[in-house]
């Protein structure tokens, strides 16, 4: 059964359509060019920063828009309105202004802060790095309404997981099954055999997992157990993270070392998850 996190044929019909801001909707690309003074969708806070003396610069993925900078002009001031909604992992409806530089939120209603999530530091911490990751990798001004549904589901199990990396590791998948970099992870790079050795190494150079006896002829090889790439096969055909994985710690460990890789940029808030576990994000 062949990957199913994330539709094939968005990728086509992405490039076929263009969005019209004065709706917030997929249309024809011959729609009017006319551009209106606001535009609304709903979106998640991915990531946040302090700017000026009390407002907020917000990078949120929207449904309508994908990954959209926007500022909370006085977002910081006690009583603003525009305080909760400006938190990472906050779900709104954001009504922006468009800006000649800078676009600033001017209304938004709040849906959900995702509560239980934060009521534990584990499922808070994953919480962040699944922003961090879906900030990393999805592009700007790109709409990717699968991703954002993506994103909500990842947050609603979270919220309900007990094992929070099961949910770090699915995310993940689903990225890369996005993005189109989906290796056998059960199959070696090199030899196309069934890998037999456990643990396996796995390496982003070569591309994918690798039977032992080849890891030695890549710098980055690390090894992974057999049950997580197991595991990371089976994630791809998972509408929803799926309440327990065995060796779950281990994939989310090894997918974030090859996102790393591939995005050649350090992971703050993954690394901060993986000490929690007695972890480390470096290949070694």
């Amino acid at each position: 059964m062949g990957p199913s996190l994330v539709p094939r044929s968005w990728r086509a019909s992405h490039w076929l359509s263009t969005v019209s801001p004065t709706s917030g909707k997929t249309g024809s690309s011959s729609a009017s060019n006319a551009v209106s003074l606001e535009v609304t969708s709903e979106g998640i806070v991915i990531r946040r920063s302090d700017s000026q003396e009390s407002d907020r610069s917000l990078v949120i993925l929207t449904r309508d828009f994908g990954k959209t900078y926007l500022v909370a002009r006085g977002a910081r001031k006690s009583g603003s309105r525009l305080a909760g909604a400006s938190e990472p992992l906050t779900q709104a409806r954001y009504t922006w202004a468009k800006g000649k530089v800078r676009q600033f939120v001017t209304q938004c209603q709040p849906l959900t802060s995702f509560r239980r999530l934060r009521e534990d530091y584990e499922r808070l911490s994953v919480g962040l790095a699944i922003a961090e990751i879906i900030d990393q990798t999805v592009p700007a001004d790109s709409p990717c309404e699968d991703i954002y549904d993506l994103l909500v589901r990842a947050l609603e199990a979270l919220g309900e997981s007990n094992n929070p990396a099961v949910v770090l590791a699915w995310i993940h998948v689903g990225l890369l099954v996005w993005e189109g970099e989906w290796p056998d992870w059960t199959a070696c790079a090199v030899s196309g055999e069934r890998i037999t050795s456990d643990p396996a190494d796995v390496s982003a150079t070569a591309g994918g997992a690798l039977q032992h006896e080849f890891a030695g002829h890549y710098k980055d090889a690390f090894a992974v157990p057999w049950a997580a790439l197991v595991g990371m096969k089976r994630l791809a055909e998972c509408e929803m993270p799926p309440p327990q994985m065995k060796e779950a710690q281990a994939a989310a460990r090894c997918l974030a070392v090859l996102a790393q890789s591939r995005l050649d940029r350090p992971l703050p808030a993954h690394a901060a998850v993986f000490s929690l576990w007695d972890l480390q994000i470096g290949s070694k």
